[in-house]
């Protein structure tokens, strides 16, 4: 469709995106820049280049007016400048800006794979390790400096330049967050839901201030984060707020790519609880667990398969696919083929092709059979290396095991 008929519906579309934010960095004075659709990203013609996602961005590009969107464009272009601006030579000049932040498995992998792709070296990769430390099953928290324009994750080597310890910054950062404005703050939603809209993405991080969430009056509080934007809570006894919650959950990550958790936390005297969602709620939660973890493994791919394309690197990245079950379950598969050297993502149901031959066997009894064939990589969301192929005593046994083809 011509560009010109695309503004006149006012129809956002990703290219038109990548268009605007193009010509604005040039304006800038950036190289010229060429659009990878499949990416969803600009790059330069450098050596390295300078690679600019949009993904996330287009999502915010999406939801916007059109008269929001220049806006939009401009936050983000002042973002992508900012970011290649140095850090302040003084922690007492950056402890103003510091701010926590919360991130979910394999963000920081990303991060890493990514810096590769832009031309980092293996050395420069390894060396790169974000201040973050474990905070609740797969969630970490971390440090982030921040200004109108961007948000910067600040590294361990960064802190140990400034000469501040972790737990000193992390203080700061809290006391930071804690006086932001509480405005909107809680939304009350359906079914005895609230939601924390304070509109600043931080909406995550205030898991970090347990005394906000307790002013709710929520008994038994459970907390989400789906989103790094989103924060919901309602009650452990109460099972329509769950069920509302889940839901809520899966209707904004159809809409958005900036995914954090959908495990939720039970909120106890002691801090951060798993907690266990009643029988009749769980397949819900299932369902938000699925298609995150399949996302996840699409990002992952996606930039895998760029790197291998421009490294000359024969290796295939295993797609994750969903299926249904009879009972209306979510499947998760994947493939093995003989003679392709494969970085198989860890899913229920592995599918083995042999020639003409196809057998589907549950992961347990994959790794149980095969397990030797199976080296696990240094990454996440978890893949393993398979370059062989199971021999015919393990095909065997596989057969016997096998369950129908999805």
């Amino acid at each position: 469709m011509p560009q010109w008929w695309e503004r006149l519906l006012g129809r956002p579309t990703i290219d038109r995106l990548a268009h605007l934010v193009a010509a604005a960095l040039q304006a800038r004075g950036s190289p010229a820049l060429t659009f990878d659709a499949a990416q969803r990203e600009l790059r330069t013609g450098e050596t390295p280049p300078r690679i600019y996602y949009l993904g996330n961005v287009f999502s915010d590009y999406v939801r916007a007016s059109r008269a929001q969107r220049p806006a939009v464009v401009a936050r983000f272009v002042e973002a992508m400048a900012a970011a290649e601006e140095a850090m302040p030579s003084s922690y007492a000049a950056a402890r103003p800006h510091l701010m926590p932040v919360v991130r979910g498995a394999g963000e920081d992998d990303l991060a890493r794979l990514q810096a590769r792709r832009s031309g980092a070296t293996e050395s420069e990769v390894a060396t790169f390790h974000p201040a973050a430390r474990p905070l609740f099953g797969e969630l970490t928290v971390g440090l982030a400096y921040d200004t109108p324009h961007a948000i910067q994750r600040l590294s361990i080597d960064q802190l140990a330049d400034w000469g501040v310890a972790f737990d000193d910054a992390l203080r700061d950062a809290l006391d930071n967050l804690r006086a932001r404005p509480e405005t909107p703050g809680w939304v009350q939603l359906a079914h005895g839901v609230w939601s924390g809209q304070w509109g600043d993405d931080y909406e995550s991080s205030r898991i970090l201030l347990p005394d906000l969430i307790h002013r709710l009056g929520v008994h038994e509080p459970v907390v989400l984060t789906p989103l790094r934007r989103m924060l919901l809570v309602t009650g452990a006894r109460n099972d329509a707020g769950l069920a509302e919650m889940a839901r809520v959950s899966l209707e904004a990550l159809q809409e958005q790519p900036r995914w954090l958790s959908v495990t939720p936390m039970r909120l106890g005297d002691a801090g951060w609880e798993p907690f266990e969602p009643p029988a009749e709620i769980a397949p819900a939660f299932a369902e938000l667990a699925a298609i995150e973890r399949a996302e996840r493994y699409a990002t992952q791919k996606a930039a895998l398969d760029d790197l291998h394309a421009r490294d000359g690197v024969d290796v295939f990245a295993g797609s994750v696919i969903l299926y249904r079950r009879p009972d209306g379950r979510p499947l998760a598969a994947t493939t093995w083929t003989r003679g392709v050297t494969t970085w198989l993502p860890r899913t229920d149901v592995v599918v083995l092709v042999d020639d003409e031959t196809t057998i589907a066997v549950a992961w347990a009894d994959l790794h149980e059979l095969a397990g030797p064939l199976m080296a696990p990589l240094d990454m996440q969301p978890e893949r393993f290396e398979v370059t062989g192929f199971p021999d015919a005593a393990a095909w065997a046994a596989l057969v016997a095991r096998a369950m129908p083809v999805p």
